[in-house]
């Protein structure tokens, strides 16, 4: 602004008058609206507001109202009419009077300052019209004594200002705003802020009884609210993460039998997610979809974490001379347990954390897209060191000491077990409730088996865990659609999970032999992983790239492999991965940004965009559509009037809750839903 101020005279048009711009981007773009008649009692649209008493309300009201929430750096509004005073000039008039109209009628002028008795006063000159008569009145010169008006030469009115953007709903023209929030601000507060705003001035709104009727009230109708894609991106992240975690203690349990070292595991991965969350805060990493799946990809990194060190815990207390280790002699096994892998699993994540630096060095939107995700990966590889290295072998320790040598207190914990099972089903009704009460009845029938199966009790327990597991896991998941019922998912979970460990059950049990065929035939085995990079690299660089010389060499001898069907069909099938690095976002929106010719004028515009809408609103799959043309009142927003932003609405797939998680509903034996009511 200093620089700007301190330009010569003349540099700038005279209509520039610079300014600062919103603390914010056009990324910032959080809330739109537009403002609507409506039936108070249905919501239904009522009408009966002119596009320019809706302006003025945004302009006087509305705007001011929102721009006082917390966050928000600017309302900007676009669409209406602004109302402004109009003076067509009669040049015959003009010319008979001699007269050259001024454009200082409307001015606030000062007269610097008069003393009077020992008191210095201010005099100021006040020139603000207040009707169209004040504006007839001005004087504009005088001939001979006789002051000549405006109304003596020109005819003065209201009228429309110049627009150079507007909105459309559905093919209708629309006046609404955008809210911009602060840069750096969380936009999920902001927009709780904005409605907590809305809800307070919405009662002040004014209203009018129409010709036949009807109530119609000024309404903020929301079209573009970005809370709803943060609440899904937070839901599926949620989900995500869940899936993960539930899978991964299925993988645990079945594969290591142990449901001491499982539980241990399975604490690393909510613990390590929430300390991930902790370092993100204090490094002012962003919580966006790319950066909160970073956090998802390592999952599998800190699984891994844990599962070594417990494995080799319980390895070495499995060892004959450390049956029935206690005290001190168990917290010495742990912890040399935990120093002979502490070296090898910190070089593993290091190794990992290293292949990322190339992704810290990415600019321009590739960076400011994937180094979140860069960021959260390692935060959350180093969550899991720290928690591997220094909570689990305490953990462990804790844990491995708890002993139940007298049958008299394992029943008694078998019926506390059983107990709370049977409290939780009489309040809750759950499943994991049943999980409980019958494993407190698997442990307390304990010694009753004979002693070569006692070792089943282990195995039920295992599979109790398994199967609640399960029913978690199918809970959040629904596999086979939310449209089938819940058993039916539920038995294909189980069914995939017997796939899926059976198959990893049958690698462990052969890995001798399959190793050692492998080290036998060490070059055939070499040919699969050969294949997969050449698949990888033809995939990503394209077909044609890779063995083009293979071609050019053809061409040399007179054959033109490029030319032949077998080639084309290898080059339509792998294009190569392209230059294009943003991948696509389905946030239940779509936005249509449809251009004209630079030259077309106003009304040529609003007329395609009406079109637009109408057509576009047809389509069944869509619930609503806004499109606007040209800026909005704001510096961040410089589109010219030929540019078009049709915002379209699906209908969601499923009914979602505020957190973005399907809903699902009873129904009866002929389809209908089963209300709350009956």
């Amino acid at each position: 602004m200093e620089k700007l101020s301190s330009l010569p005279a003349g540099t700038l048009p005279s209509e520039v008058q610079p300014a600062l711009g919103p603390d914010a981007t056009a990324l910032g773009q959080i809330f739109w609206y537009t403002l609507e008649g409506r039936n108070p009692e249905t919501g239904e649209p009522a009408g009966g507001w002119d596009p320019q008493e809706l302006r003025t309300i945004q302009d006087y009201y509305v705007g001011y109202a929102l721009a006082t929430a917390k966050g928000v750096a600017e309302v900007a509004a676009i669409g209406g009419f602004i109302k402004e005073y109009q003076v067509d000039i009669d040049p015959v008039a003009m010319r008979e009077y001699n007269v050259d109209i001024a454009k200082k009628s409307n001015l606030d002028v000062g007269a610097r300052t008069i003393e009077f008795n020992r008191a210095e006063y201010l005099v100021r000159g006040l020139g603000y019209i207040k009707s169209i008569e004040d504006l007839e009145k001005a004087v504009v010169a005088v001939n001979d004594n006789t002051p000549i008006r405006v109304k003596d030469v020109a005819k003065v009115h209201f009228g429309p200002s110049t627009r150079r953007g507007g909105l459309d709903k559905g093919g209708a023209e629309a006046t609404g705003a955008v809210v911009v929030s602060r840069f750096g601000a969380n936009p999920l507060q902001v927009i709780k802020n904005v409605k907590e705003k809305i809800a307070e001035l919405s009662p002040g709104l004014p209203s009018k009884v129409l010709p036949d009727g009807t109530v119609s009230k000024v309404t903020i109708v929301p079209f573009y609210d970005r809370s709803g894609l943060i609440q899904e991106t937070l839901g599926t992240l949620e989900e995500a993460l869940e899936h993960e975690i539930l899978i991964s203690i299925i993988v645990v349990i079945v594969l290591m039998m142990n449901i001491r070292a499982s539980i241990i595991i399975s604490s690393l991965l909510p613990v390590g997610v929430l300390m991930t969350f902790i370092v993100m805060r204090y490094f002012e990493v962003d919580a966006n979809v790319v950066a909160l799946s970073g956090i998802a990809i390592a999952i599998g990194v800190m699984v891994d974490v844990g599962v070594v060190f417990v494995e080799n815990i319980v390895r070495h207390l499995e060892m004959e001379e450390n049956h029935g280790i206690r005290g001190k002699r168990l917290l010495t096994v742990i912890y040399e347990a935990s120093v002979e892998v502490a070296s090898a699993i910190m070089t593993a994540l290091a190794t990992t954390i290293v292949s990322f630096l190339p992704v810290f060095a990415m600019q321009a939107q590739e960076g400011k897209l994937f180094k979140p995700l860069a960021f959260t990966k390692t935060f959350a590889l180093l969550s899991s060191l720290f928690f591997g290295i220094i909570v689990v072998p305490a953990l462990a320790h804790v844990v491995f000491s708890i002993r139940f040598d007298k049958e008299k207190s394992k029943k008694i914990w078998a019926l506390v077990v059983a107990g709370l099972g049977l409290t939780f089903l009489i309040i809750y009704g759950s499943i994991p409730a049943i999980a409980l009460i019958l494993f407190g009845v698997n442990n307390f029938f304990e010694e009753k088996w004979p002693e070569k199966f006692r070792e089943w009790v282990t195995r039920i327990n295992t599979a109790i865990i398994l199967l609640t597991l399960v029913y978690f896991l199918n809970g959040a998941w629904m596999p086979l659609g939310a449209q089938n019922s819940f058993i039916v998912n539920y038995l294909f979970v189980i069914v995939l999970v017997v796939i899926i460990l059976g198959a990893l059950l049958a690698i462990v049990h052969f890995y001798p032999v399959l190793l050692r065929w492998c080290l036998t035939h060490k070059w055939q085995f070499f040919l699969l992983p050969i294949f997969i990079l050449l698949f990888g690299i033809t995939s990503w660089q394209g077909f044609d790239k890779i063995f083009g010389f293979i071609a050019n060499g053809s061409e040399v001898i007179g054959l033109n492999l490029r030319q032949t069907d077998s080639w084309q069909s290898l080059v339509e099938k792998f294009p190569g991965a392209g230059k294009e690095f943003m991948p696509p976002l389905d946030e239940g929106s779509y936005l249509l940004m449809p251009t004209t010719m630079s030259h077309s004028g106003i009304e040529e515009n609003i007329d395609v965009i009406r079109k637009l809408d109408a057509y576009v609103a047809q389509i069944p799959e869509i619930e609503s559509v806004v499109g606007k043309w040209g800026r909005v009142n704001s510096a961040l927003d410089p589109a010219p009037i030929s540019m078009f932003e049709n915002t379209i609405n699906y209908k969601p797939e499923y009914m979602l809750d505020e957190n973005g998680h399907r809903l699902r509903f009873k129904g009866d034996k002929s389809g209908s839903y089963i209300l709350k009511d009956g």
